[in-house]
């Protein structure tokens, strides 16, 4: 993929979605005007991958093709202004809506359950076919949500993530269902559609993601992603810069 400048839109939750997840016309207008703006790269905020992984009760989803039509004329005018659009994939994991069952890698006592080896598989499962919807309707590409406590950065972390499991145990073993879903995207959508990843650089916690053990984690999926967007940050306010109201 080549953008016509290093402008980027880095995705953030908007809050504007319908309660059946396709996009409300404030949103779609807001990434119309980016492009307008000359926004190189526009990612919307993150869109759910399967009903039990939503993160925010007014958010995007991608899981179905009525979901991926609504974008379609939006992409279409975003090309037209030179702007190429990714979809940010997304599974809380820890963070889903209070409603749900609350996941992680390894089980949290009083907090959230552990996922069986099967269970990752479907949500590798549900990554794929959502890149395969955002293809359909347009987009450029697909970036994962790897950061900020969803449930892809709590693999990253050794601090979330003992399993014992071929998605554990190891650098390889935990970055490994990051390696799976880029590599059953590649494989399906072809080499012209980017994989992108946001992923924290530092999660300040104590035995989490260091600045070290991320260039670590970059440096082994290099050969999979096509552009690492570092963040930081796990369930610390003081490292997010936030809108005080």
């Amino acid at each position: 993929m080549t953008i016509k400048n290093r402008f980027m839109r880095s995705p953030t939750y908007e809050s504007l979605g319908n309660p059946d997840g396709t996009p409300k016309p404030r949103l779609l207008k807001m990434i119309e005007r980016l492009s307008e703006g000359e926004v190189g790269l526009i990612i919307p905020g993150y869109v759910y991958t399967m009903e039990n992984g939503k993160a925010a009760p007014r958010q995007c989803g991608l899981i179905n093709q009525q979901q991926a039509y609504a974008w379609k004329s939006t992409i279409e005018k975003v090309h037209k202004n030179g702007s190429k659009l990714a979809f940010q994939l997304c599974h809380g994991g820890a963070g889903v809506n209070k409603d749900l069952e609350k996941v992680a890698p390894t089980a949290i006592p009083y907090f959230c359950k552990g996922l069986t080896t099967s269970e990752v598989e479907d949500i590798i499962d549900s990554f794929h076919k959502s890149a395969l919807l955002a293809k359909s309707c347009g987009a450029d590409g697909i970036e994962i949500h790897g950061a900020h406590g969803y449930l892809f950065s709590l693999f990253l972390s050794p601090l979330f993530n003992r399993r014992n499991d071929k998605y554990g145990g190891s650098l390889e073993g935990r970055a490994r269902v990051i390696s799976e879903t880029a590599e059953a995207i590649r494989k399906s959508a072809g080499p012209d559609f980017s994989v992108l990843i946001k992923m924290n650089g530092n999660d300040f916690l104590p035995f989490s993601t260091t600045p070290e053990l991320a260039a670590q984690y970059v440096n082994h999926l290099k050969s999979k992603i096509d552009l690492f967007e570092v963040s930081c940050g796990i369930g610390n306010p003081d490292v997010i810069i936030r809108t005080k109201k």
